[in-house]
């Protein structure tokens, strides 16, 4: 039985893929699987039928038990299923930048990760809800675990300018993506202004901005003016009893509702 690429993607998505020995991306210049950006990017990049981008979780428990198999023939790629017809895909190429390190000798791999056409950068030091003791960090998040590991920690912004003119030269990216965790005293947004206004000054891409809700709601009337084109916010879950059981620090510092008022805020600025 054939299955329509779209279908693939989300049950991918689902049920993660194994590896065939012989597959793994960097033996055929494809991008390397990495723990990077609060787990974004930590999976296998294929490219599917039609030109669909996608990541597959490789690295988690469900997906060593996937019915999905990454398999070779010759020099080419398929995933394989026992009751699906097999689908040729590509590896997603590595780009050449990659291996570049910046003028402060930062692997730019681990200061940017590229996914599709756009660049994700985590900035800043690990959230402190990892810091903490005992840790309050969300139970589902592996940010304290991927910083320090294949990212860079702390960067400047002449790493990440760096690294986003490469990405643009290198590989055509549109889209910059900045996510950060918990700071105390709201620092977060102060942290990124600068590399925004640097951003939008030096180039045409868009920006996309992710971090707690900030108590000063005027702060996203001022990255709209920056020219930030996107903001989110990752409170995941709207049962607010299950919120404060599977997100301890952002119940106590922040509530299910602050992160409410900040998107209704925003919404009203478009």
């Amino acid at each position: 039985m054939s299955i329509t690429p779209a279908f693939l993607k989300l049950d991918l998505y689902c049920k993660g893929i194994r590896i065939a020995p012989d597959c793994f991306p960097e033996d055929h210049h494809g991008r390397p699987i990495t723990r990077t950006r609060a787990g974004l990017g930590s999976g296998l990049e294929l490219v599917l039928p039609g030109d669909l981008w996608t990541n597959v979780p490789v690295v988690e428990d469900f997906a060593k038990v996937s019915p999905y198999e990454l398999v070779r023939e010759d020099e080419r790629f398929f995933v394989t299923h026992p009751h699906h017809s097999k689908v040729e895909v590509r590896l997603s190429p590595r780009p050449d930048w990659y291996e570049t390190k910046t003028s402060s000798g930062k692997r730019m791999d681990r200061v940017g990760t590229l996914q599709g056409t756009y660049l994700g950068v985590y900035p800043s030091a690990v959230c402190e809800y990892w810091t903490e003791s005992p840790k309050v960090n969300c139970k589902f998040c592996s940010v304290g675990l991927n910083l320090g590991d294949k990212d860079a920690g702390e960067k400047t912004v002449e790493d990440i300018m760096e690294v986003i003119h490469a990405a643009r030269e290198g590989s055509g990216i549109t889209y910059v993506d900045f996510n950060t965790g918990h700071y105390e005293g709201d620092t977060y947004l102060d942290i990124l202004e600068p590399i925004l206004k640097r951003v939008k000054s030096e180039t045409d891409l868009l920006i996309g901005v992710q971090t707690p809700p900030h108590h000063d709601l005027s702060w996203y009337d001022r990255l709209q003016e920056m020219g930030v084109n996107r903001v989110s916010f990752c409170f995941e879950i709207f049962d607010p009893r299950t919120f404060e059981e599977v997100c301890p620090g952002k119940h106590r510092e922040y509530g299910l509702k602050r992160y409410l008022d900040a998107v209704e805020y925003c919404v009203g600025l478009t």
